[in-house]
């Protein structure tokens, strides 16, 4: 195992920004695994496509960020985004009710 110096990973000095939205992941809520120190914004080694279980395809690709991924004010007071949990299926996100039937819209609805 190697030795960790003080200060020496993000948390030592920071509250974790995404209240643990992310310490289920393989890394943990490493910061470096989807930011550089030399920019926190955006978060260029994020992948979506690789590192989520929702890949940005079709029409996902020209969705906003914030279309999916709003802000809301935590217990503290504090405006956060919110990355998980999120709806995940095609109904959670485009259903509507036609004639007592649910149904899927589609972008060009």
């Amino acid at each position: 195992m190697a030795l960790v110096r003080e200060h020496e990973r993000c948390r030592d000095c920071h509250e974790d920004p995404h209240k643990a939205q992310f310490a289920d992941r393989p890394a943990g809520d490493a910061c470096h695994t989807c930011h550089v120190v030399q920019g926190w914004r955006p978060a260029e080694r994020f992948d979506h496509d690789r590192d989520s279980v929702f890949p940005l395809q079709g029409a996902h690709r020209d969705v906003a960020c914030t279309g999916c991924h709003p802000s809301a004010t935590d217990d503290s007071g504090l405006r956060r985004t919110i990355y998980k949990p999120l709806p995940q299926t095609c109904r959670d996100c485009h259903a509507t009710e036609v004639g007592g039937l649910d149904r899927a819209t589609t972008p060009e609805e």
